[in-house]
This record gives structure tokens, C-alpha cells and sequence, in this order.
């Protein structure tokens, strides 16, 4: 029988939900929705861990969703990893607890995409190679972030496709932006 590529199952055994979020592309607003939920796991975490007068600008918000696309994108990452990452962010958002506002919304990105790429491909970015997608991060502060969010994680870096079901709702609406956008004017 035939697997699936993203999960190399048969596809008659995964939910026909789990297979709708698994055909959507990483469009602009699902890069956005992860954004989101970024933002909102860090900035819950800034204000549990006392960090007083945090503002989250629209110019801080727009140049971190400007440096996620450009991470995505030069790493190559797929959909399947993102609703990894997305997983991971639901589970490390209750343990997270920042002191210091500085980079932190990369940080935690970064953790969460690192790990879900190394534990979904066979094959995954090095350390340096991660430091250049990035622009930002030498290869010593990819390994540091990478072991802090396995700490928070507990290392249990298994997902369920509840896990990733949590977020069909949302992406499939995110999706659902960009389909409207494309579709003609007269079909509207």
C-alpha cells in the first residue's frame, strides 16, 4: 500500500483532519499563526518570570516574523516539521519561565525549530549550518538553545496527532486567508 510522505504511513491511518493540515502550504498567514503562538508562549513566560514593562511593538513583532520567514525558508523546512514545532510549543509554553526579554522570542523559536527538525528528518541542518540560517546565532548558541528546550521538554520529543490536531482549527484558517485572497474576484 501506499505511505503518506509526511508520516510514511499509510494515509487510510491518519485522520482525514490530520491530512486536510498536511496539504496546506507554508503560506505568509500560517507562517504568521506560528508567530503567534511564539509570541504568545514567550510573552506568558516574560510575565510569569517578573519581567516588568515588556512591550511587544508592532515593529519587534513585525522584524521577528520577517526573521522566521527568512529561518524557514533558508532552512528549508517543511510543513510537517512546523506542526512539530507547533506541538512542542504547546508543550514547553507552561514550563517556560524568561527573565530577560533579549532574543527571547528567537530563542524559543529557534529551540522548538531545531529540535523538531533533528527528531522529524533523517537528515537535519548541523550546528553551523543552523548559525547561517539564523544570521544571527553562532553555532555555540544553536547547541546551548537546542539543550535548553530538550530540558524543557523533558526530552520527550515524541508527537501524537492530537498534538498536532490542537492547531487544525487555527492553520486551517490561516489557510483559508490565503485561498481567499487567491481565488478570482468573480468567484468570490
Amino acid at each position: 500500500s501506499a505511505v503518506h510522505a509526511a508520516s510514511l504511513v499509510d494515509p487510510l491511518m491518519h485522520s482525514s483532519e490530520l491530512l486536510q493540515l498536511l496539504d496546506i502550504s507554508l503560506s505568509p498567514s500560517v507562517i504568521e499563526y506560528v508567530v503567534d503562538r511564539v509570541s504568545e508562549a514567550v510573552n506568558n513566560a516574560l510575565a510569569s518570570g517578573g519581567v516588568k514593562s515588556f512591550t511587544w511593538s508592532t515593529l519587534c513583532r513585525s522584524r521577528f516574523s520577517s526573521w522566521v520567514s527568512t529561518v524557514l525558508s533558508r532552512a528549508e523546512i517543511t510543513l510537517p516539521t512546523v506542526l512539530v514545532v507547533l506541538a512542542y510549543l504547546d508543550r514547553a509554553a507552561p514550563e517556560l519561565c524568561i527573565t530577560r526579554q533579549d532574543w527571547a522570542h528567537e530563542r524559543v523559536f529557534l529551540g522548538t525549530l531545531v529540535c523538531a527538525s533533528k527528531y522529524t528528518n533523517d537528515a537535519s541542518l548541523k550546528n553551523g549550518h543552523w548559525a547561517i540560517c539564523t544570521g544571527v546565532f553562532g553555532r555555540r548558541d544553536i547547541g546551548r538553545i537546542e539543550r535548553e528546550m530538550l530540558e524543557v521538554l523533558e526530552w520527550r520529543l515524541s508527537v501524537c496527532e492530537r498534538d498536532v490536531l490542537a492547531h487544525h482549527q487555527g492553520l486551517m484558517r490561516a489557510a483559508g486567508e490565503v485561498a481567499a485572497r487567491q481565488r478570482p474576484q468573480h468567484q468570490r
